[in-house]
């Protein structure tokens, strides 16, 4: 197969439980390609998307009140995505500092967390057993969220430098966190 792009992809990530093969864009779009249907991109979440790529769906919808017109995904370059497949969610970042999880059976937006992360979301873990989200950003902030509550649960602070990566390890229960002057934290 080949897929072809009307704009730059920066994140992509393959579901190996769904099939299904994620790709995030510039302007705020993820496109899902679905490897089980016929050879088909749809676009997912995009705050500016200009049409589909080869239509299947298309869950990007400009809500309208009145004559404001709002975008229901993210509104810059996506940054990370993350499938979270024992809840049928993909979990998005951007640099517009919100995460969003998406129902993927339902196609739609399932829950957004906004205004907590001062500047972009760089990086995403869960963990499975736990039931968390957590994620990094070049804020220096951790933040652990339970995907069905609205506030993080919990933040960690204590790097200088933006936060790069963080990585959830289970057995034992540690986080680890890695910014970009170098510095790892092992979190217990």
């Amino acid at each position: 197969y080949q897929i072809v792009y009307d704009s730059a992809q920066l994140v992509i990530v393959w579901d190996s439980i769904g099939e299904v093969l994620y790709s995030g864009e510039m302007n705020g779009g993820i496109n899902v390609y679905d490897q089980r249907s016929e050879p088909q991109v749809r676009r997912f979440a995009s705050a500016d998307a200009k049409g589909p790529l080869v239509p299947r769906l298309n869950i990007h919808k400009m809500d309208s009140i009145g004559d404001d017109v709002a975008p229901v995904g993210h509104a810059d370059a996506i940054t990370v995505l993350l499938p979270i497949v024992k809840l049928q969610f993909l979990a998005s970042a951007s640099l517009d500092r919100k995460i969003i999880l998406w129902d993927v059976i339902k196609n739609k937006k399932k829950k957004e967390f906004k205004n907590f992360h001062k500047k972009a979301v760089t990086c995403l873990d869960y963990s499975e057993s736990l039931i968390i989200l957590l994620s990094g950003s070049l804020d220096h902030q951790i933040y652990i969220w339970n995907p069905y509550v609205d506030a993080p649960i919990y933040s960690l602070r204590d790097h200088a430098f933006p936060i790069i990566s963080i990585k959830l390890v289970e057995e034992p229960f540690h986080l680890l966190s890695l910014d970009n002057a170098g510095n790892a934290k092992l979190w217990d």
